[in-house]
This record gives structure tokens, sequence and C-alpha cells, in this order.
């Protein structure tokens, strides 16, 4: 049987560009993966696959804003720069090497030697901005124009960060630019909605972990810097995560403050990820991580920053199309065709690409539905037990240790479930037809049908951890999640006899694997120390949980849901005193907040593929 990995961490796709959708225009702005022609720096092979020739395209072909000017039968974006062009279907204010904050940002940090050209998202609306009278008479004429236009913001960041990992400056000190990043990318949007722009595509910034160039520059020696199931270097593309987090963030912010007006945040990240975790799936028989263009260096990734592509010593791939990496940080035309189109079907611009940034409330709800749709009440799908591993989310009665109200809704007495009534984990229970899960300390019950062995206020992490950094003293209970899975061992020889009949018996069976996680992180914030060092823990306790996935598919578990750890900053506990607002929303805490995110960052590097 295939083993299955759930990691209940939700994407919707719900924007279309129906034939019925007409824009009368296409403006676009960026850095180099949506200039095209603005910057020419290199050239031939650039250009080769569409074009026959360099245009200022950092790829063989065209890029993801070409084939959505073609998909709205609009014609391809002319650089703003271009002499006697005609700018009334669109124009590109994107420039290769472009940072979304303004040249001082970068000198008062000593970094302004690594820029390349002084072309921030403010400047590129100022450029926009002196263009406008040309297209359109007055400030009225030209919001009805707008009003019929889309405009694509970004992908905006990259170089931002670039700049400050280029100069040797450490991952801590870079991720301290995405606030500032991301502030400035929705004051470019403010200034945008201000001309009247009705309709925006804000793309996410992509997995860098994943580019030949980093992979070369930040080669390491040690495994678990590099993404098991994808190869692709863990702390940059949790970087990237931090920034798309905080700028989903501000477009929520956008959103009710501009009600007439569609924001969209186009996820490149999920797409290109999902390149490197199965390329085969898009037709990329040389991988993800492999340049095209380049020249043999570290490893097999086909980069050298002495053979750069159109270098001497450079040399191109006989097939672009079987690439995802054009260059080392540039991508193919077939990636991008695929970006643009949202799969190897090949369905309509735009289905993939631009993604709503869901409000929590619908990520959470999300979350449970697919929950229910893997697992639906009908026979067709069957399983003869299931086993729960976490905390307090999902014990249900390891722990007791409050009254009620605690079990009013639906027991009527206090069970140690922490709520009112059933969790998750009854839910699941009930929609693949089994019992409610008994806890694993429950004395004389048999547990064929499966047994739950989450603890309230359990850890991943196991008591030394924490002792070693003074703060065994704090922890409740020594319930890790391999303290848990040791328990579950114990248990085996009741269940199966043997190690055939264990696996047969596990392979027909079900394990749900956390919310694990939250409390390794609360033990340290409630004991006062800074989120700098709680977010530390982060890629160490996604490990922890990593091996012991692994250990339970070795008794034979081939069906395995994992949990992502809930925003904790979300919860009235964290909330300050005074709690801002943004519009009728709440404002999460924001360091817990982004403790989730990193949390997510790092699963998503450390997918079991």
């Amino acid at each position: 049987m295939k083993l299955s990995i759930f990691f209940s961490f939700v994407l919707i796709s719900s924007f279309h560009l129906s034939s019925a959708q007409r824009y009368n225009a296409l403006f676009n702005f960026g850095d180099s993966l949506s200039d095209t022609g603005n910057v020419v720096l290199a050239g031939l092979p650039y250009g080769m696959t569409f074009f026959g020739r360099p245009t200022g395209r950092c790829s063989d072909g065209r890029l993801v804003i070409d084939f959505i000017a073609e998909g709205i039968g609009l014609p391809h974006l002319p650089p703003n720069t271009a002499k006697d062009a005609d700018f009334h279907q669109g124009a590109n204010f994107a420039f290769i090497a472009a940072t979304t904050l303004p040249f001082d940002f970068f000198h008062q940090r000593g970094l302004s030697k690594g820029l390349w050209v002084n072309a921030s998202i403010h400047e590129q609306v100022d450029r926009f901005e002196k263009l406008l009278p040309s297209i359109c008479g007055t400030p009225q004429e030209c919001r009805d124009f707008l009003g019929k236009s889309l405009l694509v913001v970004g992908e905006f960041g990259g170089n931002d960060y670039s700049t400050g990992l280029f100069a040797s400056r450490n991952v801590s000190e870079v991720r301290t630019f995405v606030p500032p990043v991301s502030q400035a990318i929705a004051e470019g949007l403010e200034r945008l909605i201000g001309l009247g722009a009705v309709d925006i595509i804000v793309p996410a910034l992509l997995p860098v972990g994943c580019f030949p160039l980093y992979l070369t520059l930040y080669n390491t020696s040690d495994p678990e810097d590099y993404g098991p199931g994808t190869g692709c270097m863990r702390r940059h593309n949790a970087l990237s995560w931090y920034h798309n987090t905080l700028l989903r963030r501000q477009l929520d912010r956008l959103r009710p403050k501009y009600p007439a007006v569609s924001i969209r945040f186009a996820d490149f990240y999920a797409q290109v990820f999902d390149f490197a975790i199965n390329p085969l799936k898009y037709g990329f028989k040389d991988g993800a991580l492999r340049t095209c263009c380049g020249a043999p260096g570290v490893r097999n990734y086909n980069f050298n920053l002495h053979a750069k592509c159109d270098q001497n010593g450079s040399s191109v791939c006989p097939d672009p199309t079987t690439h995802v990496s054009w260059d080392g940080i540039h991508m193919t035309e077939a990636a991008h065709r695929i970006i643009a189109q949202g799969s190897a079907a090949q369905r309509r611009v735009g289905e993939h690409m631009a993604l709503p940034s869901t409000p929590p409330t619908m990520s959470f709800s999300t979350m449970f539905l697919v929950l229910f749709w893997l697992f639906p009440s009908s026979q067709s799908l069957h399983y003869d037990a299931i086993f729960s591993f976490g905390d307090s989310l999902s014990d249900t009665g390891n722990v007791q240790v409050a009254g009620l109200p605690y079990g009013i809704t639906f027991f009527g007495r206090p069970t140690g479930r922490c709520s009112n009534g059933r969790l998750v984990i009854d839910f699941i229970a009930e929609a693949v037809g089994l019992p409610l899960l008994p806890a694993s300390t429950k004395k004389g019950n048999g547990f064929r049908q499966g047994a739950n062995f989450a603890y309230t206020a359990a850890t991943a992490l196991d008591f030394d951890f924490f002792n070693r950094r003074g703060l065994g003293g704090k922890l409740w209970v020594n319930a890790s999640l391999s303290s848990q899975i040791g328990w579950f061992e114990k248990t085996m020889p009741s269940l199966c006899s043997s190690t055939p009949a264990c696996k047969n018996y596990f392979g027909r069976s079900l394990f749900v694997v956390g919310e694990f996680g939250g409390n390794d992180y609360n033990t340290a914030i409630f004991a006062g120390r800074s989120m700098a060092e709680v977010n530390s823990y982060v890629p160490i306790v996604i490990r922890a949980i990593r091996l012991g996935v692994e250990r339970l598919v070795g008794h034979g578990a081939v069906d395995i849901l994992v949990p992502g750890m809930l925003p904790i900053g979300c919860f009235p506990h964290w909330m300050p005193g005074e709690v801002q607002r943004f519009g009728d929303a709440p404002q999460c805490a924001s360091p817990t907040s982004d403790l989730w995110a990193s949390e997510k960052a790092f699963w998503d590097e450390d997918q079991i593929c």
C-alpha cells in the first residue's frame, strides 16, 4: 500500500479569468522575474526558445506576465522605457534587480554597493504616474481607464533579501527586512488604488531555497539544512514563507479598507515548491534543482559563478522544457507557462495563479472541511483502527484536570477533553465509522479499534531538551512525542502477535500525529524567553515530529495525518488587552502568529515525500 502523509495546511484556488473577463490594459511592476526589456544585459541563449533573440527577459522564452497578457487577449507588454511605444494597452515597469525598498534603506545598513539599479516599488509607481497623462487626460478619465485594467504588482522582495544575503549578512538579520518590505508593497498598492486601480494581483515570493544559485552559495554538508522531500535549502525557503505570510497579512488589512477593489494573492510559491516535490508530474525529467544554462559546479546543480549562462564555459541543455531552472535563479519558459496556466493539465490562465488570502476563520473551517473530504462517511473508506498522538487539542482523557463546564455540550460531564464537547479526532473517528478513541491509560480497555496517546500539555521534544535550557521545571507532564510512541510500542503486543501481523494490521489503520509544537514554544514563552530563542526551537521540533513519523512508518503505518500548528497569536490568551483592529477583523498577536508561520515553513521543507 502506498504511504500517504497528509499535511493539513490548506490552499484554496478561486480566481478564473474567463472569456467574459475583459481588460483594456495590463500594467506590471516587479523585478527580473517579469522585466520584459527595461534592462537588457544578457545575450543569447537568453530568448532562444520563443523570440529567437535576447529581449531583456531572464529566461529562454516567455515569462508569466507574457502568458497572462496572452491569456486576456492583450499584446506582450512593452517596457516603459521603450521609445515611441504605444502604452494604451499596458506597460511594464519591472526592472531587473529591482528592490522593494529605496536606496536609503540599504545605504543606512552599508549595503548600497550591492544594488544594481535604483528601481524600488515607489520609483516604479512614480514612473507609472508620469506615464498616465499620455494615456488618459484627466484624473477621472484615468480612473475610468484603470478601472478596466489589470495590474500585477510583484514579485517583490527577492532582491531586498539577496542584497543582504550576498553581502554575507545572516538570515536572522535579513529576516528583519521582511516587515518593511511587506509594508512598502502595501503602500505601493495604496498609491495605485488611489490612482484608480480596482483589479490587482500580488504574486508571492518564490521558494528561493530551491534555486541552484542559493544551493551553490550556501551548500553545506549537514543534511538537516535541506528538505528531505525536495533538496531545497530549508532556512531560505522559511524566509520566503515568512515574507508571504506578512504580505498576506498586509493584503488582509487593505481589503476591508478598499471593499470595491479586488486584491488577489498569487501563490507562485506553492506551484514552484510543487515543481521541487513532483518534477516528473510536470514533465521536468531533469528535475527542479539543475540549471539548464550553466556549467558544472557544486553537486549536480550545473551552476557555476565563474561560468554563468551566456558566459564563457557555460552551455545550454538540449531541451529547456525538461528543466525548471533556466540560469540558476530564473525559470524556463516551460515553468512560466505552467505557473500561468495553473497545472500540467493546462487550465485557463489565472486559475491557479491568483489565490485569495483567506482570513483565519475561513482557514480553520476549510481545514476541518478537508478532514471530512479525506474521511467521508461512506463504506468506500475503511480503517480497522485509529491511533492518535498529540497534546490537549486531541487528548480524550489521559489527563483530566478540569471539571464542568468542560464536556457540557455532548458528554454532559468532563472527560479530559479541553472543549465543551467533541474534538477533531472524535469527528474523524465518527466519520470513518469507529468509536471515539479511548485514552491509552484507560484500564481494562481493549484497543483493537484504536487508542489515544495524546496528553494535555505534551511537548514534541523530550524533557532533557528543556532541562538543559533551565526550563525542565516548567513542564507539566513528561509526555513527549517520543514517549507517546514508546507507550504505543508497549501496547503493540496486545494488538498483534508478530511483526508481519502488526504491519498488516497497521496497514489498515489511520495514524494522526499532532498537533505538536505549541507546548514546546509556550514553555519558553511563559518563562519569559525571547521570540528569537523560541524561533530557534522550530527546526528541532519539526525534526522530532519527522523522526516520530518515521518510527511509526517502521512499524507498518501507511496512512498518516499530520496536523499543522494553529496560529496561536489568534488565541484570546495571546491577544493584547487593547485589541487593535483591521476593519472588522481583529489583529492577531504578531510574534506568536509569526511563530506559526515559521513552523509551517519548516514543515513545508521537511515533508516526507
